[in-house]
């Protein structure tokens, strides 16, 4: 009797504690995706700002007119963005409160660049594109929480095709072809979906891989990095330059 009490016990400690452990991924994933929620409305205002015509004339003007002026811009703020970006991942992702600066200093500057790229579409190029984006991440998402295939596996894959697909970008550019063609931008896009479901996996811990419940500031910038740049290549996809 005592042995089958202690079995009980047990039984009722594992459950126990795969409530808990369910809870606190419940917890972890809420404060991954909002913390993407404040990345993605900073960079819409940026975006939105920069559509405003005033805005959007002045910046055009001096792309136009002043093109090193406007090229010098975007890389310092790149620049600044990916400085950010390296300290926050390799040496502060869970320092609070510098974790949360450098966040919001590593989005400000990213939606800058963003913004200097949405310039020069029209509006309707970016609604279009942002809703094509908004509805393929739902999907992906969605696949990724309720599929029983495992994609957790398949990180090293995807930085390698990562990899090939910014070297092959970086040689195609300097033999002076044309880096943002239709097939390019498709590749991208596929690697990124791919990228989404990958991170999705992980952040829900429901599969061989996943993020640890301190890593919340990795998880939100990779989910953020993958809907940004699948966003950017179906803008250059399906958009209508001014």
């Amino acid at each position: 009797m005592q042995v089958e009490k202690d079995y009980e016990e047990l039984d009722q400690d594992i459950e126990e504690n795969k409530v808990i452990q369910k809870i606190t991924r419940q917890n972890f994933m809420k404060k991954v995706y909002g913390i993407v929620t404040f990345q993605l409305s900073l960079t819409t205002i940026f975006v939105i700002l920069s559509q405003y015509k005033p805005i959007k004339n002045e910046m055009l003007k001096i792309y136009t007119q002043n093109y090193n002026s406007m090229d010098s811009i975007y890389i310092i703020c790149s620049l600044l963005s990916l400085i950010s970006f390296i300290i926050l991942i390799c040496y502060v992702p869970r320092k609070f409160p510098i974790n949360y600066i450098l966040l919001i200093s590593y989005t400000f500057f990213e939606s800058i660049c963003i913004s200097f790229i949405t310039i020069q579409y029209n509006l309707i190029s970016i609604i279009l594109s942002l809703g094509i984006t908004s509805a393929c991440a739902i999907g992906l998402t969605i696949y990724a929480l309720t599929t029983k295939r495992d994609f957790t596996f398949c990180g090293g894959f995807l930085f390698a095709s990562l990899f090939m697909f910014i070297i092959g970008g970086i040689i195609t550019y300097f033999l002076g072809f044309n880096s943002d063609n239709l097939i390019s931008c498709i590749i991208g896009g596929v690697i990124f979906s791919a990228y989404l479901v990958f991170d999705t996996q992980l952040i829900s811990g429901e599969f061989g891989n996943k993020y640890s419940i301190d890593d919340y500031m990795i998880a939100a910038l990779n989910i953020y990095l993958d809907l940004i740049n699948m966003f950017i290549y179906i803008l250059k996809i399906f958009g209508n330059k001014k």
